[in-house]
C-alpha cells in the first residue's frame, strides 16, 4: 500500500467514527492511528511530526467536549499529504 492510500484509508476511518462517548472516540482514532503508522514504510519529518501532534492530541489533551476533540483532530488530519 502507498502512502498516499494508507494515509487515505486514515482520513476515512477517522471520518467514519461515529461515537459519542469521548473514551471510545479516543480509542478507535488511536487505533487507526496505530495503524496507519504500521502502514507507513518510511515517512519523511513533516509527516512524522504531523502524525505525533495528532497522537498528542488524542492521547494527551483533555478537551471537555467531544466536538472540540474531533475538529481538532479533523484539522490536523487535513494537512496530511
Amino acid at each position: 500500500m502507498s502512502q498516499t492510500e494508507a494515509i487515505e484509508r486514515f482520513k476515512n476511518k477517522i471520518n467514519a467514527i461515529d461515537d459519542v462517548q469521548l473514551g471510545d472516540y479516543r480509542r478507535k482514532a488511536q487505533t487507526y492511528l496505530n495503524r496507519l503508522k504500521l502502514e507507513l514504510s518510511q515517512p519523511d519529518q513533516d509527516l512524522c511530526y504531523k502524525i505525533l501532534e495528532i497522537e498528542n492530541l488524542i492521547s494527551y489533551s483533555y478537551p471537555q467536549d467531544l466536538n472540540e476533540l474531533v475538529n481538532g483532530i479533523n484539522e490536523r488530519v487535513s494537512t496530511l499529504a
